[in-house]
């Protein structure tokens, strides 16, 4: 599990194993994640393939909630937006404390 968790890595199944029972084990998504997971599965002749989730409407109930496979690699993206809005909140936060 890859990209906007709180605690990447490789994480082993246990059974029959669940999207959102992957993301969860790696800590769930952080504040700058998209909602969009990639899920890349590995075909014959060592090429992947690329399956796009939403993380939302699977957890709203809106879409199923998919297997995960053993040598698949779970990649939650980042939001641009929130992540470019993080860096500027970390930035000008500290200064306007100590404005006064």
């Amino acid at each position: 599990v890859v990209g906007a968790v709180k605690n990447p890595g490789v994480y082993p199944l246990k059974g029959r194993t669940t999207l959102m029972q992957v993301v969860a084990s790696a800590g769930g998504p952080t504040s700058v994640a998209a909602g969009t997971v990639v899920v890349l599965r590995p075909e014959m002749g060592g090429t992947r393939k690329m399956l796009q989730y939403d993380l939302v409407a699977i957890r709203d109930g809106e879409a199923p909630d998919p297997e995960v496979l053993g040598e698949d690699v779970v990649h939650v993206e980042t939001s641009g937006a929130k992540e470019t809005v993080k860096q500027i909140m970390e930035f000008i936060l500290p200064f306007g404390l100590f404005a006064r």
